[in-house]
Formats: C-alpha cells, sequence, structure tokens
C-alpha cells in the first residue's frame, strides 16, 4: 500500500527551521526518521506532498493510495486500522477550540462511543476570563 505524507501547515510552521530544508516526516524521531518508520510497515517508501519548492527533491505523491500527516508517527494499531480502510473510505481530523473545563468527563464518553477508535489530543491555546 502507497503511503503518501504530507505537510500540515500549521505544524510545518512551528517546526522550523528544521522543515526549511525537508519535509515534516523527514525529521529524526529517535533513531529513525518519521518516514523511515511508516516505510518499515508499508514495506515501501513513502512519497512526499509538502512545499512546492521542496517538492522537486522528494517522491512525488500519487493519486493513489493512503495520505497520512507527516508527523504522525505510525504504530501497529494505526497501521492495522489503515490497512482496513476500504477504497473511498476516510478517517476524519476535527479541530477546534474549547475551554478546558468542558473537556472534563468528555474524552472517556468519546472513547465509549467510539469503541476505543478515537485518539484525542489536546494542547494549551491561551489564557481568557471566565465568561
Amino acid at each position: 500500500m502507497r503511503i503518501t505524507l504530507f505537510d500540515y501547515a500549521p505544524l510545518r510552521e512551528q517546526l522550523l527551521p528544521l522543515t526549511y530544508t525537508r519535509p515534516v516526516a523527514e525529521i529524526r524521531v529517535g533513531i529513525l526518521t518519521i518516514a523511515e518508520k511508516w516505510a518499515h510497515f508499508s514495506d515501501e517508501a513513502p512519497a512526499f506532498h509538502t512545499q512546492d519548492y521542496l517538492q522537486a527533491s522528494w517522491p512525488a505523491p500519487l493519486e493513489t493510495g493512503v495520505w497520512v500527516n507527516g508527523a504522525i508517527c505510525p504504530n501497529v494499531k494505526l497501521w492495522d486500522a489503515i490497512r482496513k480502510l476500504e477504497p473511498g473510505e476516510t478517517r476524519t481530523r476535527i479541530e477546534f477550540h474549547v475551554p478546558s473545563r468542558a473537556l472534563i468527563g468528555f474524552r472517556s464518553k468519546m472513547l465509549r462511543a467510539t469503541g476505543g477508535e478515537i485518539v484525542m489530543h489536546h494542547r494549551f491555546f491561551q489564557y481568557e476570563y471566565f465568561k
């Protein structure tokens, strides 16, 4: 299965200057790059969709295959979920800002509702006065 790793623009900007000369997936995480970790799972070198000035140096994406955010490190559970995808089927990413007090108990409800298939991530955005 051909994997195309794409650069998610807001994250790419946060990783500057490292990403001036390479896609996000070419950053080392431990002994391997993220792309090398994907190649280990798929037994095929991934393609890259990155900035125009970098694209000439990296394998171009194909129209077929699976597109994955280049910042995501693969693991067995994720790889199994990707392999089970039917043609035309996708996974969804939802991104929004909510006050942290609204997240109390939300994670466990979502895990139960999705049968443990959800991956949630949160980070601090800014302080605001309570309204």
